[in-house]
């Protein structure tokens, strides 16, 4: 999967640098991809490492942990293997981020949990 060995290439602190960089702008979250209840929003990285994550479904990710922090789109359009990304920003440093495409696509292609240095804690895909 292009998306994987794209991660494995950023490296331990790249994820952090891709997401600061200037190829994305800051997008308000799509109305496609909010479910029809937003829970209360969930910030804990306990919750998010014990998902049963059988799903690659960005609504069923919404109706459980509420929106993201950011969607990060880049600037012009993807291109193969590339994606756009949304980003849960957790207390302490950690993020969980998902590689997506963009509305009405409602699927991402993997997501990852890293601790505040960047490390990998986990992958999801």
């Amino acid at each position: 999967m292009v998306a994987l060995s794209a991660l494995a290439a950023l490296g331990e602190d790249g994820l952090h640098t891709e997401w600061n960089s200037h190829k994305y702008t800051n997008t308000p979250f799509p109305e496609a991809w909010k479910s029809a209840e937003l829970p209360k929003t969930e910030r804990d990285i306990v919750a998010f490492q014990k998902f049963e994550w059988h799903t690659i479904n960005i609504k069923v990710v919404v109706s459980r942990f509420g929106i993201p922090d950011r969607y990060l789109v880049m600037k012009r359009p993807l291109r193969v293997g590339e994606y756009n990304w949304l980003i849960y920003d957790l207390p302490d440093g950690y993020k969980v981020a998902f590689y997506v495409i963009a509305p009405p696509s409602d699927t991402f292609a993997a997501g990852v949990i890293v601790d505040p240095k960047g490390k990998l804690l986990l992958l999801i895909k």
